[in-house]
């Protein structure tokens, strides 16, 4: 039989419990002498005798046979209990264990006992009942009781093995001690959890909290009524500037409240496994048998927390900078506002100067950006032998021509591809590129760790981040997953923001600040600016005024 049906065959299928004096109908199902026994004597005059399980009809009362098979199997599980051997890894209950394993040095109870009889791997284990199986408290090479512990291999070990056995070497100590010392490292991780699941707690409070009050508190609902009470007035006019004002508001309200989703979702994961540790170590501290405890404590290693003080959460920095992007917005918008009564009395072509100079594209996103403003320097270690780099590292442009360079590990071989010099690994930073020259680039931020050698695009792995521009249609990739970017009219000036500390890295179109795509992210290493000019010969320039531009002059 196998060990899926021990359960079964002693078990009653009227009463589902450990038969109680088992008897057997002429069918062969067996039950318990007084489950059968009421349920004779409770039928209908007109029904006739039946077994309760396969009803099959009986013309006479049956006669009750007992079954020895199962008596003996049900007396043999009694002794199992009465010799007070348990299931090593049942930790919350005593279930009687019915079965030892030799080699696993572990007694086992019908359901744990289920993967030697399934597992390819374990089939050859030797199982014995437990009583004969007790010997595994004595070691199995000088049959001597297991009263010390070694620390390097983390087992049980008698005396002789000790002095002149393979741990002699070895630190000993005896069983109590190690495992005192093992429930004083138990104690000690569970305080550090228990401190960290608090701490965490407390900032998956704080992020509900904060996005809550974002909406609460925001005035961007006002703002865009009076945006549309305004426009609708001189629509024909200015409806490309309404669209482009509301889209910008909107972009930064998804950006704030995508971020504080994103660390929210993060830290309840860590939250849970904190509360999954706590709960491992808590019922393992419950143990009271000494075996069984240091057993239990080296098959179930505590995994390491995930929590480290720089995974802190930075939002109110983000949130800052949305909230000071949006009210210079808003001042804008209540600037226009104020002046709409004198619209009245202008001509239509006073008007529309009015209006330009009103909304005239100087967003507060900008003012923001270039205070973060970074110079950028190409890396000509890093360049593709069909680029050409100036003499100040400043401007990339194609050639047919192959270069000659020297090899480097760090060199892109198959792809048009260049490094900036500077990694980021903190902080805040924002660079430029002007692109209105060219149908076709690439501009993108990268690990070091992206492979050089072979094909391998920006973006279509999780080191690397892209905005790409083909015949004036534009993608964004991140994991090789492609977001379709719809843009009016032809890019050509593209902002690139990195927030290394908040996680995270946009791209925008620098003329208007109108956000094209962002990206959150948990920055695991120091991240490079990365150009690709593909093949055509015009030039990519990053300047000391933090941005980038396509032009015709010679390097």
């Amino acid at each position: 039989k196998t060990v899926s049906t021990y359960k079964d065959e002693i078990t009653c299928s009227m009463c589902l419990q450990i038969f109680t004096y088992p008897v057997s109908l002429r069918c062969s199902h067996s039950f318990c002498l007084r489950c059968i026994q009421d349920h004779l004597k409770h039928k209908l005059a007109s029904d006739k005798y039946s077994c309760p399980e396969c009803h099959s009809v009986f013309e006479e009362k049956p006669r009750l046979l007992k079954n020895t098979d199962l008596s003996d199997k049900v007396e043999q599980l009694s002794k199992y209990q009465e010799s007070r051997i348990f299931c090593d890894y049942c930790l919350e209950d005593d279930v009687p264990a019915v079965m030892g394993c030799v080699q696993c040095e572990a007694f086992f109870c019908v359901t744990h006992l289920r993967p030697h009889s399934e597992k390819v791997y374990l089939k050859e284990h030797v199982l014995l009942e437990p009583t004969e199986v007790i010997s595994l408290h004595k070691c199995m090479e000088h049959k001597e009781v297991l009263k010390l512990y070694c620390k390097e291999d983390r087992v049980c070990v008698c005396m002789l093995c000790s002095i002149v056995g393979q741990h002699k070497q070895h630190t000993i100590v005896t069983i109590e001690e190690a495992k005192n010392e093992v429930q004083v490292a138990l104690l000690e991780k569970l305080k550090e959890l228990n401190a960290k699941k608090m701490k965490t707690e407390k900032e998956v409070k704080h992020l509900s909290s904060a996005i809550e009050n974002y909406y609460k508190n925001s005035f961007l609902s006002p703002c865009s009524e009076k945006v549309v009470h305004l426009y609708k007035g001189i629509k024909t006019i200015i409806e490309e500037d309404e669209q482009q004002t509301l889209r910008f508001i909107e972009a930064e309200k998804q950006a704030s409240t995508l971020y504080v989703e994103y660390q929210t979702k993060e830290k309840v994961e860590e939250l849970d496994d904190f509360r999954r540790t706590i709960q491992q170590i808590n019922t393992l501290l419950n143990q009271s048998d000494t075996f069984r405890f240091l057993q239990a404590s080296a098959s179930n290693s505590i995994p390491p927390s995930k929590l480290d003080e720089s995974s802190t959460v930075m939002i109110s920095s983000t949130l800052a900078l949305h909230k000071i992007v949006l009210k210079k917005t808003a001042m804008k918008m209540k600037k226009t506002l104020k002046h709409t009564s004198s619209f009245r009395t202008l001509s239509l072509s006073g008007l529309v100067q009015s209006i330009s100079n009103l909304i005239k594209p100087k967003p507060a996103t900008k003012y923001i950006f270039k205070k973060n403003a970074t110079t950028v320097t190409l890396d000509p270690v890093t360049a593709n032998e069909n680029l050409i780099l100036s003499e100040d590292r400043t401007i990339v442009r194609y050639t047919d021509e192959i270069q000659k360079a020297p090899y480097s590990p760090k060199r892109f071989d198959d792809t048009l591809y260049v490094l900036g010099s500077e990694g980021f690994t903190f902080g805040r930073h924002y660079w430029e590129v002007v692109v209105k020259n060219k149908t076709d680039w690439e501009i993108g931020a990268a690990y070091p760790s992206l492979p050089r050698k072979g094909q391998c695009w920006l973006g279509r792995n999780n080191v690397s981040w892209s905005l790409e521009c083909s015949s004036g249609q534009c993608i964004a990739w991140r994991n090789n997953v492609p977001a379709k970017i719809n843009i009016k009219s032809k890019l050509e000036r593209v902002g690139v923001y990195l927030d290394y500390t908040g996680g995270m890295i946009a791209f925008y179109d620098a003329d208007n600040m109108s956000l094209l795509m962002s990206f959150y992210n948990k920055f695991t290493e120091a991240v490079y600016p990365v150009l690709n000019p593909c093949n055509n010969k015009y030039f990519l320039i990053f300047k000391s005024t933090v941005h980038a531009s396509l032009s015709d002059q010679q390097c």
